[in-house]
């Protein structure tokens, strides 16, 4: 059975470094391992502050199709969430969305592990994609949090497990503790 586990949390938090070096340990364990990509550098709309509904109307649905088509591997490792998607789209809407919010529970069902960033203290280095705007990423890594703390029931039921991660370590530990020995 296929293990997803999605680091998660505001941008510029390390979780693309995470991810890749997550890969590269799984792979090492002669696993079968896929990552997905975040989604929102591949959407057509404006991102970031700028973000619309619409914009976030085409993310969700692209990350779980892109997941969805991931059947064939040992390990899927999710560079980003449906639920950190959420809170963008939440944060793009300025309220909840009942239908995506929806789709969102549903899918949020099929992770194993959840490994949640948070902000450090380094400044963020522009990429010429990401927002390099404090106060949004703050916003952002609030909304994550709210919502991991809103949504605990959902996860505890469906035996998805969440963990603060501070770098790769922790990350690797946290799969190696919940995942490592189901595979």
């Amino acid at each position: 059975m296929v293990k997803k586990i999605a680091v998660i949390g505001a941008h510029c938090t390390g979780k693309t470094t995470i991810c890749n070096k997550l890969v590269l340990y799984l792979q090492a364990r002669g696993l079968k391992v896929t990552q997905i990509t975040e989604m929102a550098r591949k959407c057509p709309f404006p991102v970031n502050e700028e973000s619309t509904l619409k914009a976030q109307e085409w993310i969700l649905p692209h990350q779980i199709r892109e997941e969805n088509n991931s059947a064939d591997f040992d390990v899927v490792v999710c560079d980003r969430s449906v639920l950190d998607n959420y809170a963008y789209l939440y944060r793009a809407n300025g309220k909840q969305h009942h239908e995506l919010k929806d789709l969102m529970l549903t899918h949020l069902k099929g992770y194993d592990l959840l490994l949640v960033t948070k902000i450090k203290e380094e400044p963020m280095l522009a990429d010429g994609f990401r927002s390099t705007n404090s106060e949004f990423r703050q916003e952002i890594e609030e909304l994550v949090y709210s919502m991991v703390n809103e949504f605990r029931a959902n996860l505890i039921a469906n035996d998805v497990r969440v963990l603060k991660v501070n770098n790769f370590e922790d990350a690797k530990t946290g799969f190696d503790k919940f995942c490592g020995n189901k595979i």
